[in-house]
């Protein structure tokens, strides 16, 4: 007898899983199964040790991050490789995972990935989908916590001085160098020998983007949303950063199709990041054209 067929078709209600079904049933292989759990010391509910009789597996599986015994989903999957959420999200392990898989991919992959994701939000929750995002998100965390962002929490706060402390010897310490390197690497800040050339980017970005906002105010704030430093900001939908790192033209930059009217906060959140792809800033302006 196939014992893995046997279990896993015609099968659909777990009727061949359960214990009293099995015993009354199949009584040969239900003993089979009992006496490879009692030669293991399997002290697990029936529908486990089935799975360790087919696998011939003798323990169960331990948390990667904190060696305690993993959840059992079913015969087909077995067993997780973390024992909850909070040690899946500590453990170092699917971030290096997910990391590897990252660099694996092409630049036309990640794109694609990043269009079919807009595309989703976008069908999820409207054209301005980033600000419902953040919305939510901040709605969210305001009525679990009474705070717009965790980090103003005390509890929060005086764990971080700890986590340093324990981690550095410092509860104030920040390494810079290590925190610029990596923004450099990742594309998030610019390198010390190309800060001139950024600036002087950045300036006329900025001298355009003010004039072809003023020249195209109703379209681009059509509710009439006030400016300030404390109320809405405008912001690139294409961040200028991510512009020149990819050599992107000011025009296109500054192109009111890349103009949006953003509260404050929330412009300071999104920072350097892109609520469109560059493929779509393109066709925006092919369009608005």
């Amino acid at each position: 007898m196939d014992y893995y067929k046997f279990f896993t078709e015609d099968n659909r209600t777990g009727q061949k899983s359960r214990e009293k079904y099995l015993k009354k049933n199949y009584s040969n292989l239900y003993n089979i199964i009992m006496e490879y759990s009692m030669n293991n010391s399997l002290n697990i509910p029936f529908k486990e040790k089935i799975y360790h009789f087919l696998n011939k597996t003798k323990s169960i599986p331990k948390c990667l991050e904190c060696g305690k015994n993993n959840n059992y989903y079913n015969i087909n999957l077995g067993y997780s490789k973390f024992c909850s959420n909070k040690c899946a999200k500590t453990s170092p392990i699917p971030v290096e995972r997910q990391k590897e898989c990252w660099k694996q991919k092409t630049d036309k992959e990640i794109n694609d990935f990043i269009f079919k994701r807009n595309k989703t939000y976008e069908y999820k929750y409207g054209e301005n989908w980033l600000k419902t995002i953040q919305n939510n998100r901040l709605n969210n965390v305001f009525e679990k916590y009474g705070v717009e962002n965790v980090f103003e929490l005390s509890s929060i706060k005086i764990k971080r001085k700890k986590t340093l402390k324990e981690k550095y010897g410092d509860e104030n310490f920040n390494n810079k160098e290590k925190t610029k390197s990596t923004r450099i690497k990742n594309g998030t800040q610019i390198n010390d020998s190309n800060i001139k050339g950024w600036l002087q980017y950045k300036k006329v970005v900025t001298n355009k983007s003010i004039t072809n906002y003023r020249n195209n105010e109703s379209v681009i704030n059509p509710d009439g949303l006030i400016r300030g430093m404390k109320k809405y900001h405008i912001d690139h939908c294409f961040s200028v950063k991510q512009g020149y790192l990819n050599n992107i033209p000011i025009e296109i930059i500054s192109h009111p199709c890349n103009l949006q009217l953003l509260y404050y906060k929330h412009n300071l959140e999104k920072q350097d990041s892109c609520s469109i792809t560059i493929e779509e800033l393109y066709e925006k302006i092919r369009k608005y054209s």
